[in-house]
């Protein structure tokens, strides 16, 4: 495909993201009244995953501090036995 072809591509999709998010605010418009309890409904979910999401990146760090710990202790481990090894070889 040539970058002219990707670029026309490009316009039309943008041009259909347009057309879908006149089409989003027109339906919202129209369900004020009932969108609501929907939109109440859709907060919950958010929370939950919010939640969800929160604990996961608290793990993700928790593992990233150990592994910093165990290569900073191996290292050290390393450095101290070549320091040995030199010294018994003096």
């Amino acid at each position: 495909m040539s970058l002219l072809e990707a670029r026309d591509e490009i316009r039309q999709q943008k041009e259909k993201i347009k057309a879908l998010k006149e089409s989003v605010r027109a339906m919202s418009c129209q369900d004020l009244s009932g969108s609501t309890t929907v939109n109440h409904g859709l907060v919950k979910l958010d929370e939950q995953e919010k939640d969800k999401l929160e604990n996961e990146v608290v793990i993700a760090n928790e593992r990233e501090k150990m592994l910093r710990q165990f290569i900073l202790l191996s290292w050290g481990g390393f450095i101290v036995v070549i320091g040995m090894i030199l010294a018994m070889g003096k």
